[in-house]
Parts: structure tokens; C-alpha cells; sequence
């Protein structure tokens, strides 16, 4: 463990896991630059940007919030704490989609544009990072005013039998390449306001009124700098995986593209999400204290600038000694993720942790048989 700490110390190796299958992936540090250096090339999805320009744009940020939330009726204190005065600059890191890797030509290959990748935006601290928590709250209420929305399999299992297909029904099932990135910004918001405009008197706007949150939405969206070795580059198509905003834009913008569809009347339309969980796999993962052990020793190994806002929290906690974060009585759930982005990596965490409690349980018997056969005492 050292070792492998003081490779990536060194900027020898770059330590990630997977995209999907949650793999380890450790890859030479310069072929890592050289795969973020040939995505950054996309001049359709991203632009050189610079330290001044995001100091305006977070600053023009704090000065609606203050201006919008004063306006709004909410405390001093409130305001003051959903502002981040002297913010974080979002960093840029990149997944590597070890499943379109399909050769083992294609694993030894040094070759940055062969390497398909998931970028990530990591907006903890960052400017937006407050102010969109605040506005989740209320667009997190317009969910359930999307017909094809979906929350977890049950949801889909019980419009399934609810539809009762027979054997005359068709079954098609589609994904969207690289949703976040193909998002149309102007039409997420258009969505965004058309479903204020017609469930405003249903949910709660805390005191804000629907022009007020989509100013503050498209400042929210205005606000894309991110920095990657030392330099600062701008978002300038689609949204940002990693932004709290993010997963809710892109629900709303396919409610729109899909609505000619779901007008047509199917039996069945629905967009599914796997993230579903039995109560004994929350029991045998989630209450066994092995895998916040493991989390800490996967703490201690990533690199800082690529944590998420949990993996943030818990390693400031052990560096201060500070157990709240461990379950007492309850347990931490993984589960409840709604950014694409986070629910990938907490997917790869919990096949990693699996994966090594079923190591510990096979060294744990072959310790027993050796015991039985008297090689150990």
C-alpha cells in the first residue's frame, strides 16, 4: 500500500476506478495527461477560460443569490451560508470506460485517443456548489410531475404489471449517448419553466418567485469554469457532470424531447434507472463495518482534488479524529445518489468492497482448514 501511494505521490501512476464495472484502473500518469490533454480538444464542448473570468463569474453568482434570496424573504443567515465567498475552482478528471476497451492490443495501448472516458466536473466548494443544493430542493418536487420518470425498479415493475402487456405488445429499450453533453441548456430551462409555471401552487418555492429561480438557474449554468493542470477552461455545450443541478436539467430536457412520444399513447413509457436495493444486500453491505474501513484505506489512496462532496466530508472527519461520520445505530446508504456521475462511482466502490469482503471470507476458511490439518496453531 506504500508502494502504491508513493507511485502516485511521485506522478508515476494515476489510481481510479472504472466508468462502469468498477475495476481498479492504473494507468501511467503521462499517458492520464496525455488522455485529458486529447478531450480538452473538443472545441464544440469546452474553451480556454482564466482565473479572472471566474472570479467575475462567481462573483456576479453571489451578488444575484444575495440580491434574489434577500428579495425572497430569507434570513440573513441562510443567505450568508449558501453564498461561498472565496470558492474552490471545480476540477476536471476523467473515467476511463474500461468496457469499450475490447482487446488486450486495446489495454496495452499507449494511445490517448483509443481511451474512451467520462469526464467529471467535481464542483465541491465550488461556487454553485450551495446555491444549487438550495435550488435542488425545489426542482427535486417537480419529479414527480414527469410521467416517465422513474426512481428505482420497483417503480418500473409495478407500472409493468400495471400496463399488462400480452403478447401482441413490443418491447423497445434505447439508451442516450453521452446525455449530459448533448443536453440543450436553453431547452432544460425552458422545460424547467414550464413545469414551474404549471405546478407552482403544488410545491414549495421558499418565498421565490419563478423569474427569480430561472435567473438564478442560468447563472448557475453560466458559472462552468473548471480548472485541470494549472489552467482554466469553460464548459461551453451541455452540462456539467458533477454539478448538483445536472441530473434534474437532464431528467426535464427528455421530458420535453420525449413528449411526442408519451403523446402518442403507448401502453408503456418509461425511463429506468438501476439503482434499486434489497434490504438483504443493505444489510450484508451497508451494516458491515469492514467496508468503512476500506473507504478510509480508498481515502487515503485517491487523489484529494478528485473526491466527491461524501468522500470530502468523511476524509476531513479522519484527519480531524472526528466519528460522527461512522454509523452508529444506523448506517451510511450509498444508495441515494442522484448525479449519473456519483452513482458510477458509488457503484464501482460497492462491487471493490464486495469483491475484497469475498477475499477476506476465502483467506478466512483456508486459515481454518490449515488449522484443522495442523499447519497452524
Amino acid at each position: 500500500m506504500r508502494g502504491v501511494r508513493d507511485l502516485i505521490r511521485l506522478k508515476t501512476i494515476r489510481l481510479s476506478v472504472s466508468d462502469k464495472g468498477g475495476e481498479y484502473v492504473v494507468i501511467p500518469h503521462q499517458l492520464d495527461v496525455e488522455i485529458t490533454k486529447k478531450h480538452l480538444e473538443d472545441a464544440s464542448l469546452y474553451r480556454p477560460s482564466s482565473e479572472k473570468e471566474f472570479k467575475s463569474k462567481y462573483r456576479k453568482l453571489n451578488h444575484e443569490w444575495a440580491k434574489m434570496a434577500k428579495a425572497a424573504g430569507l434570513k440573513p443567515s441562510v443567505i450568508s451560508q449558501l453564498k461561498v465567498a472565496l470558492p474552490t475552482c471545480p476540477v476536471l478528471y476523467l473515467l476511463i470506460k474500461t468496457h469499450k476497451l475490447v482487446s488486450s492490443d486495446d489495454l496495452a495501448s499507449t494511445d490517448p485517443s483509443l481511451f474512451k472516458v467520462r469526464p467529471i466536473i467535481s464542483c465541491v466548494d465550488g461556487p454553485t456548489d450551495r446555491i444549487t443544493w438550495f435550488l435542488t430542493l425545489i426542482f427535486n418536487q417537480l419529479l414527480k410531475h414527469i410521467p416517465a420518470h422513474l426512481t428505482n425498479t420497483q417503480m418500473f415493475l409495478d407500472r409493468l404489471r400495471t400496463a399488462q402487456p400480452n403478447s401482441a405488445c413490443v418491447m423497445e429499450s434505447f439508451g442516450v449517448t453521452a446525455l449530459y453533453t448533448n443536453v440543450s441548456n436553453d431547452s432544460a430551462v425552458q422545460a424547467i419553466f414550464k413545469l414551474l409555471t404549471q405546478h407552482e401552487g403544488e410545491i414549495n418555492m421558499y418565498g421565490f418567485r419563478i423569474e427569480q429561480l430561472m435567473a438564478l438557474l442560468k447563472e448557475c449554468l453560466s458559472c462552468s469554469i473548471f480548472r485541470w493542470s494549472g489552467k482554466y477552461y469553460t464548459q461551453i455545450r451541455g452540462l456539467a457532470m458533477g454539478q448538483r443541478l445536472a441530473p434534474r436539467l437532464a431528467t426535464a430536457f427528455m421530458s420535453k424531447v420525449e413528449a411526442p412520444v408519451t403523446d402518442l399513447g403507448p401502453l408503456l413509457y418509461c425511463r429506468f434507472d438501476n439503482r434499486s436495493v434489497t434490504f438483504e444486500e443493505h444489510q450484508a453491505e451497508e451494516h458491515n463495518l469492514w467496508h468503512y474501513l476500506y473507504f478510509i484505506v480508498w481515502l487515503q489512496i485517491k487523489d484529494e482534488t478528485e473526491f466527491t462532496g461524501p468522500e470530502s466530508y468523511v476524509a476531513q472527519c479522519v484527519k480531524d479524529r472526528n466519528l460522527d461520520w461512522f454509523p452508529r445505530m444506523r448506517a451510511i446508504s450509498l444508495q441515494d445518489c442522484d448525479s449519473e456521475s456519483d452513482q458510477s462511482e458509488v457503484t464501482a466502490l460497492r462491487e471493490q468492497l464486495r469483491q475484497q469482503s469475498q477475499s477476506i471470507n476465502e483467506l478466512a476458511a483456508t486459515v481454518d482448514n490449515l488449522r484443522q490439518v495442523g499447519f497452524l496453531s
